[in-house]
């Protein structure tokens, strides 16, 4: 069982147009999972605490553009923190917190990561949360059952790269084959551990590929940071002086997922948001079973 593409149902739904949808969009763009929507505090109405902020966030706000059909999540931190919420049994979004309480759980050595990555159970599905300081980046690598080998297949879900990176929502990086990773997930440790010293035309290249859209052929003619947008289609700047070797501190956390955790809180998520079970682009019943 990959859980992949139970990931790949969820964001599609919660990004769908129709008014009936609206909700679920809701939850998802202010990235809140069942545990934390409902509990105390919580926005009742999301949908329409979105759409009042709306005209604050455009240029005139006096005059503000068309209410939006989907509003999406707008940092990595954020996504990272739902993807976390919707696909575990339980999650301390604040990481301040959450290294007071169990500083073990947070991992800092990239040896120890390494260690508990070699070591984890070939059976059962892991998460890993990174946070990269010299990227400004958070993400999570979903790792299903199965032997780490040259053919093990692995799954990146992220947004956009902090803002010296091309903007990227969670739905045109899942439309990438970039999205999906071959190979032993230690070699992407490896390529982070690299940053901490400097950023050479090879690391530059590894940026390039693992964290955006953009062509790595380019790469090697990559000059005064210009490049075309493939997304827009319109030419801007990329400033790689945005991803800074000398902030030291990457973060990592690693779960044991259980299905049936995520599978729980998907059933709690379309009933709360009033879509229903029976709109899911799977069954959840058949996940249940």
């Amino acid at each position: 069982m990959d859980l992949d593409t139970w990931v790949r149902g969820l964001v599609a739904d919660c990004s769908r147009k129709e008014p009936r949808f609206k909700q679920l969009n809701a939850w998802y763009a202010i990235g809140l999972p069942p545990a934390l929507a409902k509990a105390e505090g919580a926005p009742e109405n999301p949908r329409q605490e979105l759409d009042d902020m709306w005209p604050f966030s455009c240029p005139d706000y006096e005059n503000p553009l068309p209410t939006p059909d989907i509003y999406l999540p707008q940092t990595c931190g954020q996504l990272a923190n739902w993807l976390c919420g919707m696909m575990l049994k339980s999650f301390e979004t604040d990481m301040s917190k959450q290294k007071q309480v169990t500083p073990s759980s947070i991992m800092s050595d990239f040896e120890l990561v390494k260690f508990r990555l070699q070591s984890r159970s070939e059976r059962h599905h892991h998460l890993l949360r990174v946070d990269s300081k010299p990227l400004g980046h958070s993400y999570v690598l979903y790792l299903p059952p199965g032997k780490t080998n040259g053919d093990y297949v692995y799954h990146h879900y992220q947004n956009n790269c902090n803002e010296a990176m091309p903007f990227l929502t969670l739905n045109e990086w899942l439309a990438s084959p970039r999205s999906r990773k071959r190979g032993d997930p230690c070699e992407h440790i490896n390529k982070l551990r690299e940053i901490r010293w400097f950023i050479g035309l090879s690391q530059r290249e590894w940026i390039f590929q693992t964290f955006t859209l953009l062509d790595t052929a380019k790469v090697r003619t990559f000059a005064s940071g210009k490049y075309h947008d493939p997304l827009g289609d319109k030419p801007r700047t990329l400033k790689m002086g945005g991803v800074d070797h000398s902030t030291q501190g990457q973060d990592f956390m690693l779960f044991r997922l259980d299905p049936r955790d995520f599978h729980k809180n998907l059933v709690d998520f379309y009933g709360m948001s009033g879509v229903g079970a029976e709109a899911a682009r799977f069954n959840l019943e058949d996940l249940g079973r």
